[in-house]
């Protein structure tokens, strides 16, 4: 028996939130600023803020690397 990568039963914000932090993985600095407003005004406040501080810890982190 082999897993599916995208399980039926997982809740759509679920989904969402790993979408928003691929987008925003992947999103011009220029744009950043639009995405992250995007993504906080989606209905589920928890997992939009949740999305927005996972993405500015990855980029706190990325500039303490430099």
């Amino acid at each position: 028996m082999t897993s599916s990568p995208i399980d039926d039963d997982e809740p759509p914000e679920h989904r969402r939130y790993a979408q928003y932090l691929l987008a925003l993985e992947s999103v011009a600095e220029a744009e950043e600023a639009g995405l992250l407003a995007a993504v906080l005004r989606d209905e589920d406040r928890s997992m939009a803020e949740a999305a927005v501080n996972q993405h500015l810890e990855r980029r706190a982190a990325e500039q303490l690397n430099c």
